[in-house]
């Protein structure tokens, strides 16, 4: 009897998809708007003597902050990382 397994190629960690870092960095980026964002208001609206949530202004410079990071992480991730496609 003959083993039928196919041959596997090597594989080394940093290979990975240019679709996936897309994929983490839009993640991570996801992640300061949906989950960060909320959490900072909600502590700011229980502490704090202002009622306010939300602001447009605030959430703008958050909104700035999550493409920025999101596109500093993508930036890191290619620059150390063997993509392939």
């Amino acid at each position: 009897m003959t083993d039928q397994t196919p041959k596997s190629r090597p594989f080394t960690p940093t290979q990975v998809a240019t679709r996936r870092v897309d994929q983490i960095a839009a993640g991570l980026g996801l992640y300061i708007v949906l989950v960060l964002l909320p959490g900072y208001e909600g502590l700011r609206y229980l502490w704090s003597e202002q009622h306010t949530l939300f602001e447009l202004q605030r959430c703008a410079v958050a909104l700035l902050v999550a493409v920025g990071f999101a596109t500093y992480a993508r930036h890191t991730m290619r620059k150390y990382l063997s993509l392939r496609r």
